[in-house]
């Protein structure tokens, strides 16, 4: 699939598109799962450590998001690896880590899309700022600063050097601040 951010620099269409050949999809620090409810596909799965924003998710989208799961995102994936080793289901069409893979330490996010690449059969989809960009702040007042922080900056090489697909959208968050949408498929 081509990257649709490079025609289109709406988030949750570029997603909608990206997700429409799916019939499952992990989210991958799903927040209150607003990206994930844009996916049109079947079988939608959310995973975020802090279960105020699981709560929430909860009650904005009841039954229509499918499995919400309070962890962690790295703790998640290995035992999904696990599970697959022992031939027990547990891969997706596609692995989204929207608004999420600055979160982390760059040791943790790199791991992560590591395993992400052994568990999803069509792509994995990230969003996120280029570079530095400062957060400390639980913007949704919701006492979960610890989690909003960024401890990573990404660049587009980073993704680049992985095999993704990646794009550019200038001044996505202010004035000389970019995001990167990418795109990872196996074939």
């Amino acid at each position: 699939m081509q990257n649709p951010a490079k025609n289109i620099q709406h988030l949750e269409a570029c997603i909608a598109i990206c997700t429409s050949d799916c019939d499952t999809v992990l989210d991958l620090g799903c927040g209150f799962g607003d990206k994930l409810a844009v996916c049109p596909c079947f079988c939608r799965e959310g995973v975020d450590i802090y279960a105020p924003y699981i709560q929430k998710a909860k009650k904005r989208w009841g039954l229509r998001l499918g499995c919400l799961t309070v962890d962690d995102a790295l703790n998640f994936v290995k035992k999904s690896r696990q599970q697959k080793k022992k031939n027990v289901w547990n891969v997706w069409d596609a692995i989204m880590l929207i608004d999420f893979i600055e979160h982390p330490p760059k040791k943790i996010g790199e791991e992560l899309l590591s395993i992400c690449k052994e568990l999803a059969t069509r792509r994995i989809i990230v969003y996120c700022p280029e570079g530095d960009y400062r957060q400390t702040e639980d913007l949704y007042g919701l006492g979960g600063e610890k989690w909003q922080t960024h401890q990573s900056a990404w660049k587009f090489e980073d993704f680049e050097k992985r095999g993704f697909e990646v794009v550019r959208w200038q001044n996505r968050h202010g004035p000389g601040k970019h995001a990167l949408f990418s795109i990872w498929s196996p074939f």
